[in-house]
């Protein structure tokens, strides 16, 4: 049989007796500081950092797929075709059943792109004819 030091039975008497309930501070957490500087007038805080609608240039990705935040549109082949969208020198991916054009359009540009089509599918019938 082992005997334990006096000093190891005191300490485990005495930590039994002494129980102290502790609770969370309820203060609000103070805000964290950021490091950097204030903008000044020579560099100035860009009002919008963010560019939405605009999608980056396919040498920028370098076989990234596309970026969480963005934003293109979708349009049927049987609206636009791809060869509108290059005369109008517009980024552009072609899918079996559409093309995505690499950034925002309005329903203006649009119209133009189809018009645009048109006349080319127009002008591939006169030269078949």
């Amino acid at each position: 049989m082992v005997q334990e030091p006096e000093s190891l039975d005191r300490s485990t008497e005495s930590a039994g007796k002494s129980v102290q309930i502790v609770e969370p501070p309820k203060e609000p957490v103070a805000p964290v500081k950021g490091i950097l500087r204030k903008p000044t007038e020579k560099f100035p805080e860009d009002p919008e950092p963010i560019r939405e609608g605009v999608a980056p240039h396919k040498d920028a990705l370098k076989g990234k797929d596309i970026p969480v935040g963005a934003r293109w549109t979708r349009i049927d082949r049987r609206l636009v075709n791809p060869e509108a969208l290059e005369q109008a020198k517009e980024r552009f991916e072609e899918r079996m059943d559409c093309v995505i054009v690499l950034r925002v359009l309005t329903k203006e540009e649009i119209q133009k792109l189809a018009d645009r089509t048109k006349k080319i599918r127009e002008s591939r019938g006169q030269l078949f004819d």
